[in-house]
């Protein structure tokens, strides 16, 4: 972000999920619980706010999971992410 959220307040908050909530948009939020880039306790206030706007969000905390190995589909729990993302999209 070329900066810290004191230095670039406007583009941390332009960047920010939980700001441009509510959103029609269909999302699965899977998080690893041991992401040290995006705390769980963020994600779970982003996934408790989008829920009290009425958004289509669910959320998945993958058990040992670190920041990138949820978006790998070689990682053992890509197959509870996938089957998530196609529920939520009506995808058979």
């Amino acid at each position: 972000m070329k900066g810290t959220p004191d230095e670039i307040p406007a583009a941390y908050a332009s960047a920010s999920p939980i700001a441009l909530l509510p959103t029609s948009v269909p999302a699965v939020v899977a998080i690893g619980t041991n992401d040290v880039n995006v705390p769980p306790p963020m994600v779970r206030a982003y996934c408790e706010a989008a829920h009290a706007a009425g958004c289509p969000v669910d959320h998945l905390e993958i058990d040992g999971a670190d920041h990138f190995a949820v978006t790998n589909s070689t990682h053992a729990a890509w197959h509870r992410i996938y089957q998530a993302m196609c529920a939520r999209l009506a995808v058979r």
